[in-house]
């Protein structure tokens, strides 16, 4: 019998058992996903890197020569963050944790040297153009565009967006726009410029009355003096 315990004991040393039927433990739960990492496209092949991407993602070093493009070489979902075609960066969380994404007033962002650049403030319920700065045309989901957590730009577009929320729709208005003071309806006849005074601090698409396509920064516009539009585009415009 005392051959017999020593056995059990020296197996127990060895390997680790449970005697007296005492439950295992647990192993710890795993930590929360980094909320900085680093992503390398190496030979220009696709990589995934887990990654915190609740709070949204953004790109915070370009290590590599190959360009970093959102939504070309590199972007993000649910899991972690994905990078392509010789994309080598450094991603951080673009709201990080304890710190409150500022709302209200206008959000100026500039893309310099053409590069892409991302500027945080609250546009959760979108943004509006309010000002373009730069000659080159600042275009929806071309050379601007919204998340949650900012707008970025690219291209050479440099601007002042303003939250949608505080600047654009206000459905107990009918679908008009919070802090408008007036519609202006501008057509572009026979394709020619056209320009249609009012003062104006900011001015958004209400309603495409054309088959030309009305788009911003190519063929239509506003500057402190009103809306012009071109190429055929017909349209009204709120105007605030």
């Amino acid at each position: 019998m005392r051959a017999l315990l020593w056995s059990v004991l020296l197996a127990c040393g060895l390997s680790g058992c449970h005697l007296f039927g005492a439950p295992e433990l647990e192993s710890p739960a795993a930590g929360p996903e980094p909320w900085h990492v680093t992503c390398e496209s190496d030979e220009g092949h696709a990589r995934h890197c887990a990654m915190d991407t609740s709070r949204g993602v953004q790109l915070a070093s370009q290590l590599s020569q190959s360009p970093c493009v959102e939504g070309n070489s590199w972007g993000y979902d649910d899991k972690g963050v994905w990078v392509d075609h010789g994309c080598r960066a450094d991603f951080s969380i673009a709201t990080p944790y304890g710190d409150q994404v500022q709302g209200g007033g206008t959000v100026r962002c500039e893309s310099d040297d053409g590069h892409y650049r991302f500027c945080r403030g609250d546009m959760r319920g979108g943004a509006v153009l309010l000002r373009q700065l730069s000659n080159t045309p600042c275009i929806e989901d071309r050379s601007w565009g919204t998340k949650p957590q900012g707008v970025w730009v690219n291209h050479g577009c440099r601007a002042e967006f303003g939250g949608a929320a505080e600047f654009g729709d206000d459905d107990e208005a009918g679908g008009g726009y919070r802090g408008a003071t007036h519609t202006v309806r501008c057509e572009s006849d026979d394709g020619r410029p056209h320009r249609c005074d009012a003062a104006a601090r900011g001015a958004r698409l209400q309603k495409q009355i054309s088959n030309s396509r009305c788009i911003q920064g190519e063929t239509w516009g506003w500057d402190p003096g009103g809306v012009w539009v071109t190429a055929g585009c017909r349209g009204d415009f709120a105007v605030w």
